[in-house]
């Protein structure tokens, strides 16, 4: 009885720790919304952070204070930070089962990697949602960032036709309207992308809208007069210098998320020690509990035998680029490594290998045929039989033995 009670009362106060952590957390990210909101982007910051920290196990509330730290990243210009962020929001929104955010997610982190203009990585991201995704709000979004995709790849007349069809579905966010303003103005057709600029400017929200507006005209107005043409650079003067003021606010939020992100540990060592017996105790007793298992059956699967099983797996996989976390080439090679033997670290260890053909190599030891890399890595099928054949030499092999050196390679 004395038992039971105590391990009544333990559970009550977990759970009262569990409602205050997640109080916590609720309070730090509606206040740091509170702050970014008022432009003070490193108090902002400093309350995300203390919401991340909060140990709290709401995974929507982390998912959108990881979605809000992303997009203070993007304002400073840091495309790279911000696609790291919108990854953590992505696992977030996963693991909260709250799939429709977690498609957000998916079309944030294709505008990051179109602001870095990587083109190919964007779109494999929005043809998962495509094929992913029915809800309409997010198809919606979707149009949207293929839109601003092929504005920052320079695909402008793309750029147009995907606003013109968000548009005639009822979206007139001042968002399509800026993104057609500089379409235009990247074609040279300066009246319209000029119209477009008069549009933003009489409905500008933010100072950066503004700052468009008065870019496109200043640029591309041949019609304007002197006094107009004066005034114009007078009221974007007054604009640039609050948006450098906010730049500086930016940098500063940014620094103080970097030096969070460098920090040895988040927990105090107390903390670290427990949590790491725990894993160590928790490890041992799976391995002895796989062990027995093996045991029993009489069986123990050899290291052919589980390579051709996953290879098999990850052959007859339907998205065979969301298994490997195709777009992050880091991310890429650790899943590779755990599934594979460590295949990419003996690939690099060669020192002869750009990451397409490390990339190659991985897809050829899966087993793939010409026609599923070539849609992968996105290249002709040729193109493939000759990137095969220049990876081989540099192994100093024939292309036709690729395979086996690489299955020799993984069973050392």
């Amino acid at each position: 009885m004395k038992r039971a009670l105590n391990i009544l009362l333990v559970a009550v106060c977990l759970t009262l720790v569990g409602c205050r952590n997640h109080d916590n957390a609720q309070a730090d990210y509606e206040l740091g919304k509170q702050m970014r909101a008022s432009g003070r982007y490193p108090e902002a910051m400093t309350c995300f952070l203390d919401a991340v920290h909060s140990d709290t196990q709401d995974h929507v509330i982390l998912g959108r204070v990881w979605s809000n730290i992303a997009d203070i990243c993007q304002m400073e210009t840091n495309y790279l930070l911000a696609y790291d962020m919108h990854i953590r929001s992505a696992e977030c929104f996963q693991q909260a089962a709250d799939s429709v955010h977690y498609y957000y997610a998916l079309n944030n982190m294709a505008i990051q990697r179109a602001l870095q203009h990587e083109k190919p990585a964007a779109y494999v991201l929005l043809a998962q949602v495509a094929a992913e995704c029915a809800d309409s709000a997010v198809l919606v979004k979707t149009l949207e960032t293929r839109a601003l995709t092929c504005l920052n790849v320079g695909e402008y007349d793309s750029a147009i036709f995907y606003v013109d069809t968000l548009q005639s579905l009822g979206n007139n966010e001042i968002t399509g309207y800026q993104i057609k303003a500089q379409s235009f103005a990247g074609l040279n057709q300066c009246d319209s992308a000029c119209a477009y600029a008069r549009y933003i400017l009489s409905h500008a929200r933010t100072y950066g809208e503004r700052n468009n507006g008065y870019y496109i005209l200043t640029h591309y107005d041949q019609r304007m007069d002197t006094a107009a043409m004066r005034d114009l650079a007078i009221r974007r003067a007054g604009v640039q210098r609050f948006l450098q003021e906010q730049q500086g606010e930016l940098a500063h939020a940014v620094e103080i998320l970097q030096r969070d992100l460098e920090s040895s540990s988040r927990f105090p060592w107390t903390y670290g020690v427990g949590i790491a017996l725990l894993l160590v105790a928790g490890t041992w007793f799976v391995f002895r509990l796989r062990k027995t298992a093996n045991q029993l059956a009489h069986h123990k699967m050899t290291a052919q035998e589980q390579l051709e099983q996953t290879c098999r797996y990850l052959s007859e996989c339907p998205d065979i680029c969301a298994e490997l976390q195709w777009n992050d080439y880091d991310t890429m090679c650790r899943t590779v490594n755990v599934r594979l033997f460590g295949l990419a670290d003996k690939l690099q260890k060669l020192n002869v290998l750009n990451e397409n053909d490390i990339r190659l190599c991985i897809l050829v030891f899966i087993g793939l045929s010409q026609k599923q890399m070539a849609e992968i890595l996105l290249y002709s099928p040729k193109s493939i039989g000759r990137t095969k054949e220049n990876t081989a030499q540099k192994l100093n092999i024939h292309g036709g033995e690729l395979s086996e050196y690489l299955r020799q390679l993984v069973l050392k």
